[in-house]
Order: C-alpha cells, then sequence, then structure tokens
C-alpha cells in the first residue's frame, strides 16, 4: 500500500470538495445572504479567479524555497481566515453605489478583501496535491504512473458531482426555494453561510491533518534536485 498517495489522494479530495463547494455555493451566497445584484455580482467570481490564478503563482515561489507542506500550510491559514470573514459578512446596502459612504465602502472593500484572500487560498487546492503526486510515484515505482494520475483525475469529477449533489440536498432540507430570491427562511441563509464557511473550512483543517507527517526533508531534496 503507497501511504504517501493515500495522504495526497485525501488531501485533494478534501480540498477540491471544499473548493468546489465554496464554489457551487457562491452566487448563491452573494446573492441571497449579502443582497448583491446584476453586475457586481458576477464579478466576485471573475475576482476570485484572477486572485487563484495570482496565487498559483506565489505558491509556487514559496514552495520552491520554504517547501510545498510549508506551502499549504499558509495557503490554508490564509483561506481559513477568508472563511471566517465569509461567514461574518453582513448584507451589503448598495441602494446608492458600493463607495456610497464610510459604512458602505467599508463593507464593500472587507468583500473585495475577502473574495481575493478565498481565491489566494484557494489556489492550493489545484496546486499542492498535484506537486505532492511525484513524490507518491516514486514511493512506488512498479506501478505505472498513469494509474495514480487517474485517480486524482477521478477524485477531481467525483468532487464537482458531489459537491453540487450535497449542496442541493442540504438546501432543500433548509427550506431554501429559489424562487423567492431573497426572502427566504433564517435556516437557509444560515445553512448557505455553513455552506461557504464552516464546512470548507472543516474540511481543509482535516487536509492539514492528513499532511502532518509528510517527510518534508524527502520533499525539499526532491524540489532541490
Amino acid at each position: 500500500t503507497n501511504v504517501r498517495f493515500r495522504k495526497v489522494l485525501m488531501l485533494y479530495l478534501l480540498l477540491w470538495y471544499a473548493l468546489q463547494l465554496m464554489q457551487t455555493v457562491s452566487l448563491v451566497y452573494l446573492r441571497v445572504v449579502l443582497h448583491l445584484q446584476g453586475s457586481l455580482a458576477l464579478a466576485m467570481p471573475m475576482l476570485f479567479q484572477l486572485s487563484a490564478v495570482a496565487g498559483l503563482w506565489v505558491w509556487s515561489n514559496v514552495s520552491r524555497r520554504r517547501g510545498r507542506v510549508h506551502a499549504l500550510r499558509w495557503g490554508v491559514y490564509l483561506w481559513g481566515i477568508a472563511l471566517v470573514l465569509a461567514l461574518l459578512l453582513q448584507p451589503l446596502d448598495l441602494a446608492d453605489g458600493p463607495f456610497a459612504g464610510p459604512a458602505t465602502s467599508f463593507a464593500t472593500i472587507t468583500l473585495l478583501v475577502t473574495i481575493t484572500l478565498l481565491g489566494l487560498g484557494g489556489s492550493t487546492a489545484f496546486l499542492i496535491p498535484w506537486s505532492l503526486l511525484p513524490d507518491a510515484i516514486d514511493a512506488d515505482p512498479d506501478r505505472p504512473a498513469g494509474l495514480y494520475t487517474a485517480w486524482m483525475v477521478l477524485v477531481q469529477k467525483v468532487g464537482i458531482g458531489f459537491g453540487i449533489f450535497f449542496l442541493g440536498i442540504v438546501l432543500e432540507f433548509s427550506g431554501y426555494v429559489a424562487d423567492l430570491g431573497l426572502d427566504q427562511t433564517p435556516l437557509a441563509l444560515t445553512t448557505i453561510r455553513l455552506c461557504i464557511s464552516v464546512i470548507p473550512g472543516v474540511l481543509i483543517a482535516l487536509g492539514l491533518i492528513v499532511m502532518r507527517r509528510w517527510p518534508e526533508r524527502a520533499a525539499r531534496a526532491v524540489e532541490a534536485a
């Protein structure tokens, strides 16, 4: 049994599912919980994607200098801070514009910072598990590398599918009705907040626990080669 690969696969499953759950519920969260409408609501996912692309560059450099597990930890810590902010953000009153007054400007800037941090931290789900995969493959050279890659792709597909399925079931039981727009039950609003903050937070914390005994010296040796 390839213990390293099981760790990488579990890490990827946890981080990827956390990311997919966030992305799936994000538009509902922005429109229903934060009351964003129109182009501003559509711009937030774009900001997330741009931040994630920037995060790939940041964590690649951190990985080369400090090690991949260190990059994972820092990225997850940043991700966790953003999840706390997402949990605490209150509905925005943007009737007069996103920067109409001090309070509105502060709320808008906090939202932008939160989305940016989510992208920077969430990019570790794309980068770190795949960068650790060669170490797992080297630990079991008798099996073809394509087998391990296939498992990673399978986990990716399962994460996407299960994320949509899980969110649909949870929202249905919470009483969420899309046709009601902003007029949702308190339980539905709380459930949406949990799906974009607490549940992903638990998953990424479990990811750190899975990787706590990863042989960093070996990983650095591979990176330095």
